[in-house]
């Protein structure tokens, strides 16, 4: 465990204080330890959870780009699956012993249904693929609480407890026990933060609404959602599930779209009668020339929603290409906004929760300590990093988290120069002047530091006043950071307001 953690200034410095700690530690706190450098070193570890049927595979795959997460009835989705980078594409089967073996996707590309073992003798799938989305995150699929039992809901509950983030995928409302599942998942992740930074929530299935135009209605239902779930999920966002899936794993083929064709090309009377319900849309009539076959593949692909939207666009306009005609259904399926959200909110943020993760997992290290010297040295390790300028700095990125969520609202250079002091670097970046040189750049800091406190003191609202005093502090201890320019640039007070 010499080597130093991946990631970026916060896991190094958390990093590097547990590696410190470990020769000072007794032999099973030291190896408790060594799992949490081993988290800091690996890629954020996103769970997308949520309860049975509620279409989480079907939300890893459009994630993952690929069609591997299986989404029908079979062994392997009662099972945790961790969806990994590598080289290679190949599953790897973890028994509860420990011992692990190789077993190649199936034909389709999907998760295998022989795995070789019983179930109950396998702990997880760790299934490597070299899809390019994975390079950055692990996409933890687990299976959800059920009439499987109490299995089932042990493994989506230990998923939870080794993830670092969350895609919480439910439909129609979320439940009480949603509440409480995520209520919990923050208390184990960042306890601290006075923002969610590491939850989303996804309504799934957006287009199953009843409502005469479903996917406005999941808008609606979604901002009300997070409304009523706000301590517990950064934001909710709809998603038309197994549209966004269809199109992002390239599952909607050239002979998909000449059926669609012909069934745009049908009198509209006929064409609306067919789309009435699943079965009168498989159903055969010799007056439709369109085969059965075709009409029960796109149902599968698309649903209902996807091909009424389908071939109202080819209505339009006949010469759409397959290729065009599967970008504007991913468009409407609403991937997009949470694939942007994620990259925001999970990668650009991912230093910061992976320390704050690891503190947590720290203090609850020292606290399970068998002895009284171990719970002793990791309190005052933890006190010492949180004398740092590092425990601010996690405050300064969940603060940053609720203004680019919309939680809070600022003007909009004051919330691009948040995200960056979030998230930069270094000085330079943080304060995005590769011109100036330490002492313009500790000016710079202290000037900044005074206008946020006069911003929080000048008629903001106390949402945006705490943000504002967060911002503040954190440019103080960026101004001290940059040690003798910043003591070179004057005795003002950086709690004195600027000068006119």
């Amino acid at each position: 465990m010499g080597q130093d953690t991946a990631g970026g200034p916060l896991c190094r410095t958390v990093g590097q204080t547990c590696r410190e700690l470990r020769p000072r530690l007794s032999g099973l706190s030291s190896a408790r330890l060594d799992r949490v450098l081993e988290r800091l070193s690996d890629p954020l570890q996103l769970a997308v959870a949520g309860r049975l049927k509620a279409g989480k595979s079907t939300v890893v795959n459009a994630l993952i780009g690929r069609r591997v997460a299986a989404t029908d009835v079979r062994e392997c989705t009662r099972l945790v699956t961790r969806f990994r980078y590598g080289p290679v594409d190949r599953v790897e089967v973890v028994g509860t012993d420990g011992g692990r073996y190789a077993v190649p996707f199936d034909g389709d590309g999907v998760v295998p249904t022989e795995l070789g073992l019983p179930i109950d003798r396998i702990a997880y799938l760790d299934a490597f693929c070299t899809s390019a989305a994975l390079r950055s995150v692990t996409i933890i699929d687990t299976p959800g609480p059920g009439p499987a039992g109490a299995a089932r809901g042990h493994r989506s509950r230990t998923a939870l407890d080794r993830a670092e983030a969350v895609l919480y995928v439910f439909t129609q409302t979320a439940r009480v026990d949603d509440a409480r599942a995520l209520t919990g998942f923050r208390a184990r992740t960042v306890p601290g933060l006075a923002s969610p930074i590491n939850a989303i929530g996804v309504l799934n299935k957006a287009d199953l609404l009843d409502a005469p135009e479903p996917i406005s209605a999941a808008r609606s239902l979604a901002a009300s959602q997070a409304r009523a779930l706000r301590q517990q999920l950064r934001t909710v966002l709809p998603l038309a599930g197994l549209l966004a899936e269809t199109t992002a794993t390239g599952c909607l083929t050239e002979a998909d779209g000449e059926v669609l064709r012909q069934l745009a090309a049908l009198a509209p009377g006929r064409r609306e009668l067919l789309l009435g319900s699943a079965d009168l849309f498989v159903r055969p009539d010799p007056a439709i020339a369109v085969a059965v076959a075709g009409r029960l593949r796109l149902l599968e692909r698309l649903d209902l929603f996807g091909i009424r939207h389908a071939t109202d666009l080819l209505a339009v306009d006949a010469a759409l290409t397959t290729g065009e005609l599967r970008r504007r259904l991913a468009e409407r399926s609403g991937l997009a906004p949470l694939r942007d959200l994620v990259g925001d909110a999970f990668g650009c943020h991912a230093d910061g929760i992976k320390a704050n993760v690891a503190l947590t997992a720290l203090r609850h290290i020292g606290r399970q300590a068998a002895t009284a010297r171990d719970r002793a040295v990791i309190a005052d390790a933890v006190e010492e990093l949180a004398q740092q300028p590092l425990a601010h700095q996690l405050r300064v990125v969940a603060a940053a988290a609720l203004v680019s969520s919309g939680a809070v609202r600022v003007p909009e250079q004051l919330a691009v120069e948040l995200d960056r002091l979030a998230h930069g670097g270094d000085p330079v970046d943080q304060l995005g002047a590769p011109h100036l040189d330490r002492r313009g750049l500790a000016e710079l800091a202290l000037r900044r530091a005074r206008a946020w406190r006069a911003f929080a003191t000048a008629g903001s609202s106390p949402a945006q006043g705490r943000i504002a005093h967060v911002v503040h502090r954190g440019y103080v201890l960026l101004w001290q950071r940059l040690g003798d320019a910043a003591e070179a640039v004057g005795t003002g007070d950086p709690d004195q307001d600027p000068a006119p």
